[in-house]
């Protein structure tokens, strides 16, 4: 891929849900099939695969790896518990040719090999869309633009993503009325003052906390874990947090399991005017 198979970046601030509705609908009326790319002043990047205007799939970010994996775990428990198979799936998608990004490609194997439905993809894309807006929501500038891809075949599913962008925007305002409002719920919990916090919890409270809160599991995995939101799941933590027995780490992405590779533009670049 090089700057010339690129539009120019474009800067927008403030990039609230109705400006990234309107972003999405710009893609509409032209048809645009290709990747709508986001970038935030932290050099961080998400890739939105679109088909005649509709979403397909979403990814990148700071966790791109472990969202998926979460998701696949929360969706497609078989398929996630199944070490053997994910490491057939990688290597036969290591040989061959990435056709639209390895997250998705790995859906569309499985849902070939009637492995997962529809239904299963679509909620797990929905849900990854969701955390994505939430992530991009906590920018206060994003610049866009868009790369135009060869016609990709026709993919298992459609999505209108007002709705994940609607949901990421309630979810992101509850977050900011919280005390953590500042960190991000990609950080992950973790218990440093056990000693004070089993003298000042019950039993039961010391055994959930230590059993959940191990440093290992960001605020997106615990609300997964614990099926409620992440600004419930704050809130539990939160009078522990003050009283300086829990505190919140940052953790690294996991490793990208295939190569990363570009994607076949056309010969003539779209444009899209929003």
């Amino acid at each position: 891929m090089t700057d010339a198979n690129l539009s120019p970046e474009i800067p927008i601030r403030n990039f609230d849900a109705a400006k990234q509705t309107a972003l999405f609908q710009t893609l509409k009326k032209p048809q645009f099939t290709g990747c709508l790319i986001l970038t935030d002043p932290r050099s961080r990047q998400w890739s939105f695969f679109v088909y005649f205007g509709r979403l397909i799939y979403g990814t990148g970010g700071t966790h791109g790896v472990r969202r998926w994996r979460r998701h696949l775990t929360a969706q497609m428990p078989h398929i996630a518990a199944n070490t053997q198979l994910l490491q057939q799936s990688l290597t036969t998608l290591k040989l061959g040719e990435i056709k639209l990004h390895w997250e998705y490609d790995l859906l569309q194997a499985w849902h070939l090999q009637q492995r997962i439905t529809r239904e299963q993809i679509q909620k797990m894309i929905e849900a990854i869309a969701t955390e994505i807006f939430f992530e991009v929501s906590q920018s206060t500038e994003i610049t866009y633009r868009f790369q135009p891809m060869v016609e990709h075949e026709e993919p298992l599913i459609l999505i209108d993503p007002a709705q994940s962008i609607r949901k990421a925007w309630q979810l992101f305002e509850q977050w900011n009325t919280l005390a953590i409002a500042h960190i991000s719920p990609q950080a992950a919990p973790v218990i440093v003052q056990p000693d004070l916090l089993e003298a000042r919890s019950s039993a039961a409270n010391y055994r959930l906390l230590t059993n959940l809160v191990t440093g290992r599991r960001t605020f997106w995995d615990l609300s997964m874990r614990l099926k409620q939101d992440i600004s419930q799941v704050a809130r539990l933590l939160i009078p522990y947090m003050k009283l300086g027995f829990i505190d919140v780490q940052l953790l690294d992405d996991l490793p990208t399991p295939v190569p990363i590779v570009s994607h076949p533009v056309q010969p003539a670049e779209t444009k899209i005017h929003p």
